[in-house]
């Protein structure tokens, strides 16, 4: 089975990973593991080597909202989306529900006394990335019946030093926020280490994490985490995939 993740070192798509593995240990699998850096170009390498093998299915967190796999479906692979669907496919995906999370995620910050709320979220046209900011927004325009401040709005790569940079950026603003929605794990690592070393840490200065924060020896206290089931994400795919190996022809499932 050939899995394309956009990011090896990042422990969500690691747990994930392990838990694909496991399951399709159990069934009489190996994995072949493709990391795309999130790059377009080297995730179309790596399809064209898994379309020329003998694998028996592809599960796949695609690179961007451009992702090409009609080769892969002429081929009649078994193809299961991961953390991200493919636009233009009808095909199985498990995914977390990113707008209405990142909306709560938001909501929590308000409840919590701050009012200028930015986002640092990742690449656009990254579904991802897209949703969380989106949901993001619609929890602003809520509470305030305004658009947000699009300085607050940052996009960067998924990455700690995405994180370091854009918090860098929205410390030098004007007016600069009073708390920030992390749109990932990496990114929520990166910018309190940037907060750490103005002196600014929660809870005085608010910061929500959308995933868990396993690369810091600790979660500094104040910061707010929502936790993501990578491993549940990663035994459902697993399971779905081995179904379509094994004969299923059901239309498409999408798992929120």
């Amino acid at each position: 089975i050939a899995m394309m993740i956009p990011d090896l070192e990042n422990p969500f798509f690691t747990s994930m990973t392990k838990a694909v593995a496991e399951r399709a240990r159990a069934s009489g699998y190996t994995v072949m593991l493709c990391d795309t850096d999130g790059r377009p170009d080297r995730e179309a390498e790596y399809l064209k080597v898994a379309v020329s093998e003998s694998v028996a299915g592809l599960i796949i967190a695609p690179a961007s909202d451009a992702i090409t796999l009609d080769e892969v479906i002429e081929r009649r692979l078994p193809v299961v989306c991961i953390d991200r669907t493919a636009p233009g496919y009808d095909l199985d995906s498990v995914v977390v529900d990113n707008v209405g999370g990142a909306r709560r995620s938001t909501e929590l910050l308000q409840q919590a006394g701050f009012r200028h709320i930015a986002c640092i979220s990742g690449p656009e046209h990254v579904e991802t990335a897209d949703q969380r900011t989106a949901g993001w927004r619609e929890a602003i325009f809520a509470a305030a019946g305004a658009a947000p401040d699009p300085d607050y709005d940052v996009r960067t790569s998924y990455s700690v030093a995405g994180g370091e940079s854009a918090m860098a950026a929205l410390l030098d603003l004007p007016n600069p926020p009073d708390a920030v929605f992390a749109a990932n794990n990496t990114l929520a690592v990166g910018l309190l280490r940037t907060l750490l070393a103005q002196g600014l840490m929660p809870p005085a200065y608010g910061v929500l994490a959308f995933g868990d924060l396993p690369l810091l020896t600790y979660t500094p206290l104040g910061v707010m985490v929502v936790h993501l089931p990578s491993r549940e994400i990663g035994e459902v795919a697993a399971d779905r995939l081995l179904e379509r190996i094994n004969g299923f022809d059901g239309p498409a499932r999408h798992i929120v």
